[in-house]
This record gives structure tokens, C-alpha cells and sequence, in this order.
């Protein structure tokens, strides 16, 4: 799922667009056209431009009854979403200087602040894939496993590393950094992040991450961690999938979930 297939089936994105109408219509219809050289015109100018913003909200509101999915639109979480931006864009609009600077401040703060919080993860919109592995050997010296980190800013190509194991066996544990969204920040553009931390055996455990890829994981950690002091509306964990015993060449994903969960799935070969 793309980030705009998520806006789109997000109930609060509809939300926030009727406000926006809204907010837009209430700001023109609210203007004073006695102050302008020619008032009629401009009466008549500001009544069609109110009605544009009606429309167009209109049909918001019906594409957020029609389109999401999950929460619904009618719900309190809609109408807090929906009343916050049409109060923001109705008082920018009508009073830019007072109004107008911070919200625009708050936007772009938003715009750069954003991409920065989810840059560490695989986006999880519906679930994340956050590495494939798969096992190449194993001895009495270890399990040499491939990984092929998905998240942004990891190379191209995979790693292998050593899991040193005495036992031999090939029995794996993942553990994952896992980042909850509420539905309030919809715009981030998923319900959450999943980025992959370890893997682990019975008696050894490896960080699958290496290079510049751990500096960029563990700076981001730290900013959410921040982040997270003021915005209480994120959620930082670090989960284990559950034990799975890898079979020889055959690939696994490690895939979070919006849940909460990490799992260690099978790939099933498309026929």
C-alpha cells in the first residue's frame, strides 16, 4: 500500500479536508466586502468563492462516508479531527498575519519533522516487512544466515552474518524496533514503523544492522525517544518474534504488525 492509497482509505484524512472546506468557506463568507472599492462585486465574489469551499467539503464528506475503511467517519476521533482544521485554516485565512504565520510554521514543521521520525522504519500501513532472511549453512560453528534489510537507507545488497551456536541449531528469534502511530497522525502516512534490530539464537545473538544503517537506526531512536516526551500520541517498543527454526535456503520474512507484534513468516513461491 502506497502512502496516498493510505490517505485515501483513512477516515481522519477525509475529516481533515472537510474542515479545511469548511474553514475555507467560513474565513471568505466572513469577509467584510465594505472595505473594497467596488462592494457589490465584491460581495458577490466572496459568496461564490464560500460556496466553491461548501462543495467542495461536501464532496469530502461524502468520498470519508463512502471510501475508509475501519474507523468510522461519524466517530468522535472525525469530528476533533474535522473541528481542529477548519478553527486553523478559518483563522490563517481570515486573520494571515496573527493566524496565518503560525499555522503556516506548524505545517512546514510538520512536513520536515515527519519524514525524519519515520526515516528509521519500514513504513506499516497494513503490515511492514522489515528484513527477508534466509539460511545458507550451518555447523558446529554457527548458522550463517543472509539478511536483506528493507529498511530506508540500507544498502543494496544483503548481509551475511555468523550466528555462532554450538548446538547447531538453526532455531532464530528476531527482534525489532517497533514505532505505533495513533490515527491522529494520520498524515505520517502509516499506522506505524517496524525496523529490525537482531537475531538471536538460544546461546548467541548478532545485530543485523551494520555500518552507516546502525548509525541512522540508533540516531533516529534517540530523536523519537525525544519526540515521544512531547507527543504522547507515539509508542516506541522493542519486541521478540516468536522462536523459528529455519529451514536450509528457504527464505523468511520478519514482518510487523499494527498490533504490536513481530513475526518470522515462511516467503510462499508465487506459482
Amino acid at each position: 500500500m502506497t502512502y496516498g492509497a493510505f490517505l485515501i482509505g483513512h477516515p481522519l484524512f477525509w475529516s481533515a479536508l472537510v474542515g479545511i472546506c469548511l474553514g475555507g468557506a467560513l474565513a471568505t463568507a466572513t469577509r467584510d466586502a465594505r472595505r473594497d472599492p467596488r462592494p457589490e462585486r465584491a460581495r458577490s465574489r466572496k459568496w461564490t468563492a464560500a460556496a466553491l469551499w461548501t462543495t467542495v467539503g461536501v464532496v469530502a464528506a461524502t468520498c470519508g462516508i463512502l471510501v475508509p475503511d475501519g474507523l468510522t467517519f461519524f466517530g468522535l476521533p472525525s469530528l476533533y479531527v474535522g473541528a481542529a482544521a477548519l478553527a486553523l485554516i478559518a483563522m490563517a485565512l481570515r486573520f494571515p498575519r496573527a493566524a496565518g504565520i503560525p499555522v503556516f510554521f506548524i505545517l512546514a514543521a510538520a512536513t520536515v519533522l515527519g519524514p525524519l521520525l519515520m526515516r528509521p522504519f519500514v513504513p506499516m500501513r497494513d503490515a511492514g516487512v522489515a528484513a527477508t532472511v534466509q539460511l545458507l549453512a550451518v555447523d558446529q560453528s554457527g548458522a550463517y544466515v543472509e539478511v536483506n534489510d528493507r529498511t530506508p537507507g540500507a544498502g543494496p545488497a544483503p548481509q551475511v552474518i555468523s550466528i555462532g551456536d554450538p548446538t547447531g541449531d538453526p532455531t532464530v528469534v528476531a527482534r525489532a524496533h517497533l514505532l505505533q502511530i495513533s490515527d491522529y497522525l494520520f498524515f505520517l502516512g502509516a499506522r506505524g514503523g517496524v525496523a529490525l534490530d537482531a537475531l538471536r539464537t538460544a546461546t548467541a545473538e548478532v545485530t543485523a544492522s551494520s555500518g552507516g544503517d546502525a548509525v541512522t537506526l540508533y540516531s533516529g531512536m534517540q530523536f523519537i525517544e525525544r519526540a515521544i516526551d512531547v507527543m504522547p500520541l507515539l509508542t516506541l517498543t522493542t519486541v521478540e518474534s516468536e522462536p523459528v527454526r529455519l529451514s536450509l535456503l528457504e527464505g523468511y520474512e520478519i514482518v510487523g504488525l499494527p498490533d504490536g507484534s513481530v513475526q518470522m513468516r515462511r516467503v510462499v513461491a508465487s506459482e
